[in-house]
């Protein structure tokens, strides 16, 4: 059997498996093409060691929950990489990679009083103040909201 690069699983993925949610595809890419390509893409499957995945991202100079992420999309190489049947371990080698502290917040969330969110939603203008009304409402994210269509709304 050939050897495998990493990279090849990476540009495979790409092509066949990426997801279809626009956000999700685009941070997996990011991930994909600014960290694991320029440091695993090379090496072939076989031969990346759960801890040297685990030093690697311990000193990337980023939020734990961004290692996290990263740690994330790699281990779904190496799943689709076994499904694909060009990774025969029993084990996937990333599933024993830990992240000190990856699903810790790294500062503690500000809450806004009614007040100050009434404030604040004073200062902006349309579209964004109804944007804002929305996300506090509901609690979605800026790209759930900017998303939103008008057939997302049940009148």
């Amino acid at each position: 059997m050939a050897v495998v690069t990493f990279g090849a699983i990476c540009d495979r993925y790409i092509a066949e498996e990426l997801p279809e949610r626009h956000s999700t595809a685009k941070s997996y890419r990011s991930n994909i093409k600014n960290y694991l390509k320029p440091r695993w893409g090379d090496y072939p499957l076989d031969k990346i060691r759960p801890i040297a995945v685990e030093s690697w991202l311990k000193n990337l100079p980023m939020a734990p929950k961004s290692k996290t992420h990263i740690r994330s999309v790699m281990h779904l190489m190496y799943e689709c990489a076994t499904r694909w049947e060009l990774f025969t371990e029993q084990r996937n080698p990333i599933a024993l990679v830990r992240i000190k502290g990856g699903s810790e917040r790294r500062q503690r969330p500000i809450i806004l009083t009614v007040e100050q969110f009434e404030l604040i939603a004073a200062t902006l203008r349309e579209p964004y103040r109804t944007m804002v009304q929305i996300a506090q409402c509901l609690g979605l994210r800026v790209s759930e909201i900017a998303a939103l269509q008008w057939d997302d709304f049940d009148f």
